[in-house]
């Protein structure tokens, strides 16, 4: 429709042209001396021709410059077409979390408009994300679908609409300011097209932290001999289960024990021995319902019995692995 508008054009201007009997402009002479010589006198009536030619030519030249910025034959003028990105995106939120291995991510949700018409997942955006710290480049990551955070593969964002979109990066720290770029395709494929620039300090970034579901206490601990010379630590715990859904100690709950910076070897207490309780051993595997306690013993084969024993139980069903109890146990006195 555009291209027909054009040449209609073109041929009224031509039409006119030749109804004004106007030809082409002509061509300057650069020797003055030489135009001087083959001046002749100009009529009245060949003036106004000249003056029209002039006048129209100016014309011409003028709209030609004004449609080529229309149709981006110059782009940098006003008024030239922009190329359009797969998707536009801003920030809809940035927080940091833990992980099962341990490291902390920054994640940043994204309000994202997809530009195509085909579908997109929430995470295509990831694919054209980059970020650094300090100046060094992030690795990539994703939230456990497990995680209450986490935004589902499965999300899609139909043309022409707008969803969420997700972006996880492992940090190596939580001190210093991430810079974030995403550079996406044109929908033509003929150029990329930086959509988002942002920068995060991470000392205002919100952090979030799970919430554990499980309560545990040490009750008792006792240093004992196994009959056999080697000290042993025995130390007896109280579980309680505020879940949704029934479980176990073992299951839940991540032990570690350590003396002189040495993790403690889990042991049993011989058969007849004073402190032996079987109930309270096999109950560490035993399943209890939403709101109910166990009691149970766990028991440790010690290095020394001078040093302090360091101890960590952590809830391993979040994803940040909560650490329910911190405490040390002095074995010196016993």
């Amino acid at each position: 429709m555009q291209l027909q508008k054009d040449a209609t054009f073109w041929y009224d201007l031509w039409v006119l042209m030749n109804k004004s009997k106007i030809t082409a402009p002509i061509k300057l002479e650069l020797n003055v001396k030489e135009k001087k010589m083959n001046q002749t006198k100009v009529t009245p009536t060949e003036g106004k021709k000249t003056m029209k030619r002039k006048t129209l030519t100016a014309i011409l030249a003028l709209t030609m410059a004004c449609m080529l910025a229309l149709t981006g034959c110059f782009p940098g003028l006003p008024g030239a077409s922009q190329k359009t990105p797969l998707m536009d995106a801003s920030v809809e939120r940035v927080f940091t979390i833990g992980s099962y291995g341990g490291k902390k991510l920054l994640v940043i949700n994204l309000n994202v408009t997809n530009n195509t018409d085909y579908n997109m997942t929430a995470l295509t955006v990831q694919m054209y994300a980059q970020a650094s710290l300090n100046g060094a480049s992030l690795a990539t990551s994703y939230l456990s679908d497990s995680s209450p955070e986490a935004i589902s593969w499965g999300n899609s964002i139909s043309p022409g609409s707008t969803g969420l979109g997700q972006l996880v990066f492992e940090l190596p720290s939580t001190e210093g300011v991430v810079d974030l770029i995403i550079t996406v395709d044109a929908l033509d494929y003929s150029d990329m097209i930086v959509i988002l620039e942002d920068s995060f300090d991470l000392a205002g970034v919100e952090a979030i932290v799970s919430e554990s579901e499980f309560d545990v206490k040490v009750t008792n601990a006792v240093v004992t001999d196994d009959g056999e010379g080697t000290d042993v630590l025995v130390v007896y715990i109280t579980f309680t289960n505020n879940s949704d859904s029934a479980t176990s100690f073992s299951y839940s709950i991540g032990t570690e024990f350590f003396q002189n910076g040495i993790a403690l070897k889990t042991t049993w207490l011989p058969y007849r021995h004073p402190l032996i309780d079987n109930d309270l051993t096999s109950n560490r595997s035993t399943d209890i319902k939403t709101g109910s306690s166990i009691d149970l013993m766990l028991v440790f084969s010690l290095y020394d019995n001078k040093n302090p024993v360091e101890i960590q139980l952590i809830d391993r069903t979040t994803i940040d692995n909560v650490v329910l109890l911190e405490t040390s146990i002095d074995v010196s006195g016993s």
